[in-house]
């Protein structure tokens, strides 16, 4: 196997060609807080949590796709990135409904931790409410895309791990959000179980959760709470 030397966090590394600066890190235990990756399969970059700084880069690099090179050098946690981090995270919570005390996954989730992490203030940026509405059309969970952070991970789960297929992006720029086709209910959604456990936010809840916070009408699941990832 050929391997490339290089230095993270002024740390030698060696690390197998083709490897990229996540995986690198994960060798040498150093944490890169991400929330869109899933190993093996979901690493597009779309969260920019993880991104870093590489010596003579002219940007900052996605750690989860960002191929390791001979020589490299990656630094994973300077003030600047923790910036860019919480800044990001703000961002995502403009969008984000957080009701996160009435939360049964509340200091269980990975949004959460984070903005703990980089002291996030909730309320730098103005709110928008999207007019998102919950989808209740199944018996077993409740989907509901105020609580969608757009990582894509339920996306890749129900594609690649399911091969189900079910559900997708719609739309582009301010209004992508994840549905079904046409935006049709998730008549397929016995096979999306598995799905929602990949969320890192919360945007479905399962059944067995509305024993934790009551219900809603006709006995459906009230779908609060930000979602743990695997």
């Amino acid at each position: 196997m050929n391997t490339v030397n290089l230095k993270i966090n002024n740390i030698p590394v060696v690390a197998p060609e083709g490897a990229t600066i996540l995986e690198a890190a994960h060798l040498v235990g150093i944490r890169i807080p991400t929330l869109c990756y899933l190993k093996e399969i979901n690493a597009i970059g779309a969260c920019r949590i993880c991104v870093c700084e590489v010596k003579g880069a002219r940007g900052l690099a996605a750690a989860c796709v960002m191929p390791v090179g001979e020589g490299m050098e990656v630094f994973t946690n300077t003030p600047a990135l923790q910036r860019y981090r919480r800044t990001t995270l703000e961002l995502i919570l403009s969008t984000h409904r957080t009701d996160c005390l009435s939360c049964t996954r509340s200091t269980d989730c990975e949004l959460q931790q984070l903005c703990r992490e980089y002291g996030v203030d909730m309320n730098r940026f103005t709110k928008k409410d999207q007019g998102y509405h919950t989808d209740a059309s199944m018996p077993h969970l409740v989907r509901d895309n105020s609580k969608c952070i757009l990582c894509r991970r339920c996306v890749a789960v129900c594609q690649k791990n399911q091969y189900a297929g079910v559900i997708e992006t719609c739309e582009r720029g301010y209004d992508t959000h994840i549905a079904c086709a046409f935006e049709r209910p998730d008549q397929d959604g016995h096979r999306g179980t598995g799905a929602q456990r990949a969320r890192p936010a919360g945007r479905v809840l399962r059944d067995a959760d509305r024993h934790q916070c009551g219900g809603q009408a006709g006995g459906r699941p009230a779908p609060v709470g930000l979602r743990p990832g695997i």
